[in-house]
């Protein structure tokens, strides 16, 4: 296992009146794994990202457990990356770009078989640990600045063939679009798959389950091949107000004719 987590603050100050300033704060995280063995396994992993409003995160979620056999390889990145200049501290979206992103991969066979496990020496040699876990694995994909969430979960399963890729991204501007992704590509004997997402109103005011845009949700029992890629992108546009031709009296609309194309009425209330 390889684990990499980097992380850069950059300040520059310049004292003439007010403070011309530039920040660059940036964290990676990056840890690929290769397992192989057998016997009892559990794994659990987890990243959240917050943005600039509090209730904008990111965040994907994976677990597994078993006895029996396991052989897997994956990995897992995180990256929140901000570049923001102007005149003081305060954020700033017009003069700030920030990128923040998680992503987990995981690709392998897992194999159910009753084990049992002796540890310590005297009293517990004689009482060995006894597993029979089947295999199971719940993956969570969640964006809640654009109100997706996606989800994979597989339990109850003898054997389990997978490779299951999970990608989320936001930008730091409304128009900047949010991006969610989860492939899967699975084959399980005699389990259990649950597949669901649901897509929230970009302009919710409350929890939003009543009505969401998209949803869904799907149950496999038996032995299944499954292939399936989601995708959900949301970008928003601002609407920019525009001038009034003549600005000068914009503020009161029924003066007379003269008056408006002179604006006479208006400087008179300079």
């Amino acid at each position: 296992m390889r684990l990499m987590i980097a992380i850069t603050l950059l300040l520059a100050l310049a004292a003439d009146g007010l403070a011309d300033y530039t920040l660059n704060d940036t964290l990676m995280f990056s840890m690929e794994q290769s397992i192989n063995g057998h016997g009892y396994f559990s794994g659990y992993k987890y990243a959240k990202l917050d943005g600039e409003l509090g209730d904008d995160a990111l965040e994907i979620r994976g677990r597994y457990h078993g006895s029996g056999s396991i052989d897997l390889e994956g990995t897992f990145e995180a990256m929140n990356c901000t570049d923001q200049s102007g005149v003081d501290v305060s954020f700033d979206p017009e003069s700030t770009e920030i990128h923040r992103s998680i992503s987990m991969r995981d690709s392998g066979d897992l194999s159910y078989s009753p084990e049992v496990l002796t540890v310590g020496r005297g009293f517990y040699l004689s009482k060995p640990i006894r597993y029979s876990s089947m295999i199971a694995e719940a993956d969570l994909l969640k964006n809640r600045a654009s109100g997706t969430s996606m989800s994979h979960v597989t339990d109850y399963a003898h054997a389990l063939s997978k490779d299951i890729e999970l990608f989320v991204m936001a930008e730091a501007l409304e128009e900047d679009p949010s991006t969610c992704t989860m492939n899967v590509s699975e084959k399980i004997s005699s389990g259990r798959v649950h597949i669901g997402a649901l897509q929230l109103p970009t302009n919710r005011s409350g929890p939003g389950l009543a009505a969401p845009l998209m949803e869904i949700d799907e149950y496999y029992i038996g032995d299944f091949q499954i292939q399936k890629g989601l995708s959900v992108s949301v970008e928003e546009e601002e609407e920019e107000e525009e001038e009034d031709w003549l600005q000068c009296c914009t503020w009161n609309q029924h003066r007379l004719i003269d008056e408006i194309f002179s604006c006479t009425s208006c400087t008179q209330n300079l």
